[in-house]
């Protein structure tokens, strides 16, 4: 992998689930773009997903997605309208495995308030 002093990339997309296809797509082709190897790009490709997927299940808003990469340290956080931050709860048929899932892949989330909405941010280790 390249070591980027600085890359840093952001996507605004409806609230709607179709777009999850589009959002990853476009995420991988930008990772690629800035040689982050394919295994790591998988796992942002899914931390990416299911943080959209929460934006979009919870908060039912445009949401934006942001990457940067500075070093060996990958942020991915998506920003939305609704202030209310996700709280992990147990599993069940209807879901509670994103932030788990999420917490495994990288090395922490954490949810930052912001007027209006918030924005959850996750930081995965590359090397």
């Amino acid at each position: 992998m390249a070591r980027h002093r600085r890359c840093r990339r952001l996507w605004t997309f409806p609230p709607n689930a179709a777009t999850l296809r589009t959002l990853r797509r476009q995420l991988g082709e930008q990772l690629r773009a800035w040689q982050v190897c394919d295994h790591h790009v998988q796992d942002a490709t899914l931390v990416a997903n299911e943080l959209a997927s929460n934006a979009i299940g919870h908060a039912a808003t445009p949401y934006e997605l942001a990457v940067a990469l500075r070093g060996a340290t990958l942020s991915i956080s998506v920003a939305d309208l609704v202030a209310d931050c996700p709280e992990p709860r147990p599993p069940d048929h209807t879901g509670g495995r994103g932030l788990v899932l999420i917490s495994a892949l990288t090395r922490g989330w954490r949810c930052i308030p912001k007027a209006p909405g918030k924005i959850v941010l996750a930081e995965m280790a590359l090397a």
